[in-house]
Formats: structure tokens, sequence, C-alpha cells
């Protein structure tokens, strides 16, 4: 499957795209450190699973109205200023957790509103830029060096945030950190300004028409059904990790370290389809880290251990590592066959992200539904049962032969 003897030639990365690498570098290093661990303050805050559940349903129930508003936003003032103004947005949104302290309890939702805006608006421009800054021959290069470049902030990060807490104590550890990710954060929107890019040619936002677009283009309707699927593991591992390692390890310095652990482990997962991997091979890339999600859920029948969690988010960071690059790769191919030929690019984003999030909340529903804390006797049935449903992704899928 990586053979080098087959190893295509790709060529070099433009200058916008390194930069973008940087900058979301930075914004992500922000985010290990600060928002990595601030589904670990509410459960410090409140000891409830239900919360933490609650929380991402708002986040994630608000966030395609948030990419909806960035799309139009973006399409009349440039991708640029919507990527800037999720920026400035997240550095808002970690202020008001630092002011507020305790007492965030009392607006709780209002802040998962408030943060699933600004990380849409970001999303909005960076998977837009994504778009930009690379094209069919070294785009799937290009995602799984953006994919290292997250991993490789991840080695820092977690670990750096994890030693302050443990150092200061308390919830002031966990504000420290605020902080630092806070002023991270202004320096991505600082050097966001570096960027040199075309102006949108069509300012009009023709979300109305996408309808139209995906009941003619089976290909990009099934597309969009794969991210569906994809979302529902994805979804629960946005916040789960630190949970899960917090239940078996106890300590907030140790789960920064594993947490750098799996980073290492995601960045060379990403090396190797960074140098080997191709968009001949889309649907091998999901079928095999569809067999690595499942087979990592797996091992948490046996109940919650050190090395049943520890080798399931091994085995979740390896898989997400083929599944995600592989289904990026292929979705932004589909954007550029499109009509107007890319000019539709941000509205495509805004179609996925109904169903990136409806399956986000589905499977935390039913996690909610069967599984109320982590030790309940269905969690793992949940787990596995959202693992197994990957292997429709390859159905979604087809391959480059046949489009």
């Amino acid at each position: 499957m990586f053979s080098p003897a087959n190893k295509p030639f790709v060529p070099a990365l433009a200058k916008n795209a390194k930069l973008s690498l940087l900058v979301h570098g930075i914004f992500q290093l922000g985010s290990s450190l600060s928002g990595v661990f601030l589904s670990l303050y509410l459960w410090r805050l409140t000891e409830s699973f239900r919360i933490s559940c609650m929380y991402q349903i708002v986040f994630f129930a608000m966030a395609p109205f948030g990419f909806a508003l960035g799309g139009m936003l973006a399409k009349k003032y440039g991708v640029l200023s919507v990527y800037r103004m999720g920026i400035g947005g997240t550095v808002l949104f970690f202020l008001a957790v630092i002011l507020a302290q305790e007492r965030m309890l009392d607006y709780v939702y209002g802040f998962a509103w408030f943060q699933a805006v600004a990380q849409s608006f970001y999303l909005t421009g960076y998977l837009t830029l994504m778009f930009d800054v690379s094209d069919d021959s070294n785009r799937v290069r290009y995602l799984s060096l953006n994919y290292m470049t997250i991993t490789s902030v991840n080695l820092v990060g977690p670990a750096a945030a994890g030693w302050i807490i443990t150092e200061i104590g308390g919830l002031e550890g966990y504000r420290m950190i605020f902080l630092l990710g806070f002023a991270l954060f202004t320096v991505a929107a600082g050097l966001s300004f570096l960027f040199k890019l075309r102006p949108n040619r069509r300012k009009t936002f023709y979300a109305g028409h996408m309808a139209a677009v995906i009941r003619k283009n089976r290909p990009f309707a099934k597309s969009l059904w794969s991210f569906f699927i994809f979302s529902l593991l994805a979804g629960i591992m946005m916040f789960l990790p630190q949970l899960l390692l917090y239940a078996v390890l106890g300590q907030e310095d140790l789960v920064g370290y594993y947490t750098m652990g799996f980073a290492l482990v995601g960045v060379l997962s990403s090396l190797t389809m960074s140098r080997y991997g191709n968009s001949v091979s889309m649907r091998t890339y999901i079928l095999a880290g569809s067999f690595i999600f499942l087979l990592g859920a797996s091992l948490l029948f046996g109940g919650l251990s050190n090395w049943s969690v520890l080798v399931f988010l091994c085995c979740y960071t390896v898989g997400n590592a083929l599944q995600g690059s592989a289904l990026n790769a292929h979705y932004y191919k589909l954007i550029n066959g499109l009509p107007l030929r890319g000019e539709l690019r941000i509205e495509a984003i805004v179609a996925r992200e109904p169903l990136v999030n409806l399956g986000r909340i589905v499977a935390i529903g039913a996690m909610l539904v069967f599984a109320e804390d982590m030790h309940a006797r269905l969690f793992p049935l949940v787990l596995v049962l959202v693992s197994a449903m990957q292997f429709a992704s390859v159905w979604f899928v087809k391959s480059s032969k046949a489009e």
C-alpha cells in the first residue's frame, strides 16, 4: 500500500500553503494547551458526564448556523476576513473563560454557543483556505502535513498544560493554560495578515443552489454521507480522550504526557501518509482506518483499565490519520469538479456541516441515553457500534478510477 517504488511525484507546496501550516500550527498549539483541557475543566467543576455531553451537543447544534453565517460573510468580504474573525472570536472566548472562573457554570450553554460560532468561522475560513493553497496534485500530501502539524504541536501542548496544572494546582492551573492559549491565538491572528490570496470572482453566496448540485451529483452527495458516518465517532472523541485518561490515571500531568505520546503516534502515521499516500488508494485507507477503530473499541469490553484505554486511544489516533486525510482529500477533489470550477468551494464546505454535526449529536445523544457515565455496561457497546459503522464510508467513496 505504501511502496516507495510506486511513490508518485508530488509538486512542492507554495508559500501560502506553508504559511497556512504555520498559522494553524500556532492556533492548534493554543488549542492543545487550553482547548484540550476545556472538557476536563468542566468535569472538575461539575464531575458530571451529562453536562460535558450536553455542552458538546449545544456546540454541535449551533455549529451549522455558524458555518452558514461564516460562508455568507466569506463570499462577501473574503475568506481571510472570516478566518481572522474566527481566531478573534476564539481569543474572546478564552478571555471570557478566564474572567468568568467558576461562574462559567451559570452560563455554560452560552459559552458553548459562543465557542461554536467562533470555531465555525475559523473552520469556514481554514477549510476553504486548505482548498485554495493546494491542488489535486499535492492535496493528499498537504492534508497529511496539516494533520502532522496538528499532532506535532500536540506533542508539546498537552504535556506542558498538564505539568502547569499540576504544578500550580487546582483550578488556577487551568486558568493559567487558558491565558497562554489566549496569547497564542493572538499571535495566530497577527500572522494571518501575511496571506496573499486572489479575491473571490463571485461574491454571491449560492447556498440555495447546493440542493440541486447534491441531487444531480451522486458522488458528491455520497461523500457528504461519508462525513456523517465519520463524525459519529469523531464527535465523541473530541472530548472523550481526556476524560478516559483522567478516569484511569487520575492526574492532569499524566493526561498531558500520554496525550503527547498519542500525538507522536499521529505524527508518524501522518508522515507515512504524506510520503506514500496517493489519491488512488482512498478506499483502502478508509477500510484500514475503520478496521483499526473497531479493533481498539472492542478492547473496552473488558472494562476501563490503563492498557485498554491506552491501546484504544492509540488505535483511534492511527485510524483517524488514515481515514480523515483520505475523506478530506476525496471531498476536495469532488469540490474541484463542481460547477463554476472551484467557486462553490465555500458553499460546499458549509453544505457538509449539517451532516457532520448531526452525526456528532446522534452519537453523543446515544452515549447519554445508553451510558450516562464511562463505567456503564453499555458504554463500550456504543463505541463499538459507531466504530463498526465506519465501514459504510467505504461504500460512500468511489475509487479514483471510477471517477
